[in-house]
This record gives C-alpha cells, structure tokens and sequence, in this order.
C-alpha cells in the first residue's frame, strides 16, 4: 500500500492525501497534514511519499508570547512512522535551500539542507515521540534544487 501525502491533483499514491480531495481521485482522503491525525490504521503503508509537499509544513509554529509552541512537522513524522508497517520507507522529494525553487512560492515554510535530514533522526528533535523508529537510508541531491531523502521503519 502506497499512501501518498500532499498529493496536489498528481495521484502517484493508492491512497492521496491532501487537505482537500478531489473528485474523482483514486483514494482521495482529505486531511490538514501535521495538524490532524493521518485517518489510516497502524502499520498499513508499505510506502509513504511527500512529493514537493513537505515544505509547505513548518518546523514550529509559536502558540504565544511566552513561548509556547508546536510543531506541525514533528506529528506529521508521528504520524507517517504510525502508518508504515516494519521496513516501510518515508520517501521525500524536496527543494534544496538555496536553490530558487526554495525562493519563489511564499508557501514554503521550511526549509532543507542535505543536514537537514540527519539532524531529524538525532535524539536532539524527537525525544518526546516514538520517531526514533525512522532510519534515514538515503539522501541525496537529485539535482541543483531538489533533495531526495528516504527514511525507513525500523
């Protein structure tokens, strides 16, 4: 089962997420991504992909003054590492900082670096939630702009 997030009208996935479905669509859930909880049962994917979507989900967003805040990205990874079954791969294809594809859509709220990646299976981001199941097993530059980055469940 291939579960595919931020899909956008391009139906790669046998499942395609996106905040709004669309008609018509083969699997189409609607879902508002890192704010609500994946509609899917544990351990289900064998594939989850995030094609040019993933950067449209902030690292943090602060809740108020004194520094409460959230982290969108964070669930979403929750939630991604709930649905793959053991051995199931997160696949992200995203545009690289600094290229122009970063730059140009004011709807990019994170941004990724080929450090980006390592650093989000360290201790130091997900001691408080079970991500620590995700081993990042590839990531490499695809071309000047885009990274390719692949996570399995362990």
């Amino acid at each position: 089962m291939h579960v595919d997030l931020g899909c956008a009208g391009r139906f790669r996935g046998d499942i395609n997420i996106d905040m709004v479905p669309l008609p018509g669509a083969p699997g189409a859930i609607g879902c508002y991504l890192g704010f609500e909880r994946i509609p899917l049962e544990d351990n289900m994917a064998d594939k989850v992909s995030a094609h040019c979507f993933i950067e449209h989900v902030p690292f943090y967003i602060y809740l108020n003054k004194a520094g409460e805040k959230y982290s969108p990205m964070k669930f979403l990874f929750y939630e991604v590492t709930r649905i793959l079954k053991l051995g199931g791969i997160f696949l992200i294809e995203v545009p690289q900082t600094p290229s122009t594809a970063v730059w140009q859509d004011p709807s990019h709220v994170s941004f990724w670096t080929k450090f980006t990646a390592p650093y989000l299976v360290g201790p130091q981001i997900w001691e408080d939630k079970n991500i620590g199941e995700l081993e990042l097993i590839q990531n490499k530059e695809i071309d000047v702009a885009f990274l390719e980055i692949i996570f399995r469940k362990k």
